[in-house]
């Protein structure tokens, strides 16, 4: 790991805290966007997860500083419009909202109003599926996941960005086991 003193780092909520392991790797929920990281950061030369996290906390942790042979274009452009890019179809809607986003302040009400609009976007296209929008934003504002719980426990109780965060091994433990697994977090098979 490079250091023993914990730090206090924005990451994944499924990035497990005690293996550093990711929680929904090659499960069908894993994304194609973490199934090719950090390839499209080393293409374009931007800092990487692993740099970020080894800057702050010490040791290597980027293994490899190449980009595989067999990376997929990044999805700028237009195929990326419904994919990766959302239109929001009402943007009187979001009145504030942009403000919320600078601040780092976002409410749950404005994350469900972005993730219907994503789910009833039509690739390659501006127009969005307001039936498949509003159903979508609906689950999302009822949905309490483990995932949810944990990064509104973590956030409660972390320190600035990079700081020390003045816990033991078994403290940490516990807390993971408190705010992650007794939820429902799923485990990771640990390194061999």
């Amino acid at each position: 790991m490079g250091t023993d003193e914990p730090r206090w780092l924005d990451a994944c909520v499924f990035l497990d805290p005690t293996t550093l392991q990711c929680r929904i790797h090659d499960d069908d929920r894993y994304p194609r966007t973490c199934a090719t990281y950090p390839g499209h950061n080393l293409e374009l030369d931007a800092e990487t997860e692993c740099e970020r996290v080894a800057a702050a906390g010490g040791g290597d942790r980027l293994l490899d500083d190449e980009p595989p042979d067999d990376l997929p274009p990044p999805a700028f452009g237009p195929q990326a419009l419904g994919t990766t890019i959302f239109a929001y179809p009402d943007p009187d809607d979001l009145d504030g909202v942009v403000d919320r986003i600078r601040t780092d302040s976002l409410t749950a009400d404005d994350r469900a109003r972005f993730a219907g609009a994503a789910v009833g976007s039509r690739p390659g296209s501006l127009s969005v599926d307001r039936d498949r929008m509003a159903e979508a934003r609906a689950r999302a504002r009822e949905v309490d996941s483990w995932a949810g719980h944990a990064v509104r426990e973590w956030t409660e109780r972390a320190g600035a960005d990079g700081a020390a965060a003045d816990l033991d091994a078994a403290s940490r433990d516990r807390l993971v086991r408190e705010l992650e697994a007794d939820s429902g977090a799923p485990g990771t098979p640990g390194w061999d």
